[in-house]
């Protein structure tokens, strides 16, 4: 992990707690040299209020805490809160917060939902979690152009498709815990929960093609989205095939390492740390050795 940039324009200014300067290339503030233990401070920070907003809209309270941070850092100097937020947003390949954060919420994900009543709903999860973020992402790109006459600033289409893969998914928590409070129907439940396990990983399925195609050089400015479906297709499946295939892989050699273990008498925390180990491995594995989808790979894993 290392911070993007600082080797040209930040090391040539006088940066320090009481003098801030702004690096308008990286859009983000210069961190503080040696200042480095600042992130453990914002991690830190993060988890406390994470714990204290903890609730039904858990979820939207953490969002508007963030973003109130984040505007306060934009006014005021905030000494080794602020560096400790720059360290954050500059912290390079950003790919690594996927890397860290994502395994672990999947798991989390995953393992709260009903097992046996998900079998039987499967199918109408995983219809409505594909088709609803492929509606939304396809819906942005006439909006993003047209209705919002982004064209005319130089906007792609796979650009509009790559942002709308970013809120095509929904987070159905706060929903399922008012119906569950409201006495809802325990299928009903099983139903969101499952649907937005599986939206997420569609979504970044979609989000890590567009990216892909809009990187390419000339993959995403003559050609139409319409002219690349077979492009769009070809890959869902091999990063869904891939995906499913090292997810069940490492299932079993898990399920293999955890009836050892259980023979041996070992704790409840070394069965929880063995879990975890396996949704990283599985991630990163899957994500970087076999170009699938790491993110289908936890939530089958």
């Amino acid at each position: 992990m290392e911070l993007q940039d600082t080797n040209s324009f930040c090391l040539s200014q006088n940066v320090t707690y009481d003098h801030r300067v702004y690096d308008p290339d990286s859009l983000n503030w210069c961190p503080v040299p040696g200042g480095g233990a600042d992130a453990l401070l914002f991690a830190g920070l993060a988890v406390f209020c994470s714990c204290a907003l903890y609730s039904k809209l858990s979820a939207v309270w953490v969002l508007l805490a963030g973003a109130l941070f984040q505007v306060a850092n934009v006014y005021l100097n905030m000494n080794h809160f602020s560096n400790a937020l720059t360290i954050w947003l500059g912290m390079h390949p950003s790919t690594i917060f996927f890397q860290i954060f994502l395994p672990p919420l999947l798991l989390d994900s995953a393992v709260r939902v009903d097992f046996f009543l998900f079998k039987k709903i499967a199918v109408h999860c995983l219809l409505f979690a594909s088709l609803n973020v492929l509606v939304a992402t396809l819906a942005f790109i006439p909006l993003m152009l047209y209705g919002l006459n982004l064209a005319a600033v130089g906007w792609r289409p796979v650009d509009a498709a790559l942002f709308g893969a970013m809120l095509g998914s929904t987070d159905a928590v706060a929903v399922t815990a008012i119906l569950k409070a409201g006495g809802a129907p325990e299928m009903l439940s099983t139903l969101l929960e499952g649907e937005s396990l599986f939206n997420d990983a569609s979504s970044i399925v979609l989000f890590e093609i567009f990216l892909h195609m809009g990187m390419t050089p000339g993959g995403g400015g003559d050609v139409s989205l319409a002219g690349a479906a077979g492009h769009i297709l070809k890959l869902i499946a091999w990063l869904s095939a891939t995906g499913a295939a090292a997810g069940l892989l490492m299932g079993f050699c898990t399920r293999l390492l955890l009836k050892m273990l259980h023979r041996r008498h070992v704790p409840p925390p070394v069965e929880v740390a063995v879990s975890v180990a396996g949704a990283y491995t599985v991630y990163l594995c899957t994500e970087y050795y076999v170009q699938g989808s790491g993110v289908i790979g936890v939530v089958v894993y």
